[in-house]
């Protein structure tokens, strides 16, 4: 992980960015649903569980007012 000022309307924040180069042998790339069902249900790292992290983001993105179509996709493939 790594944190990043960002500009909001109350002043600069620090924000937790997740980022993964293309190039990693890390990166996946697109992956099945089947397999990404599986990563959602099971998958958990240093902050909680990936389900929860989805769930967080696609809230904040809500509330915001910001469609976020994979996002969205990935919270109805994971049943949400």
């Amino acid at each position: 992980p790594r944190w990043l000022a960002c500009r909001t309307q109350r002043g600069t924040v620090n924000a937790l960015a997740f980022t993964l180069h293309r190039g990693s042998p890390s990166h996946t790339g697109r992956l099945a649903d089947a397999q990404m069902r599986h990563i959602l249900a099971h998958a958990r790292g240093r902050y909680g569980t990936t389900l929860d992290y989805l769930r967080e983001t696609a809230l904040e993105l809500r509330r915001r007012g910001i469609q976020d179509r994979e996002v969205e996709r990935l919270m109805r493939l994971a049943g949400d």
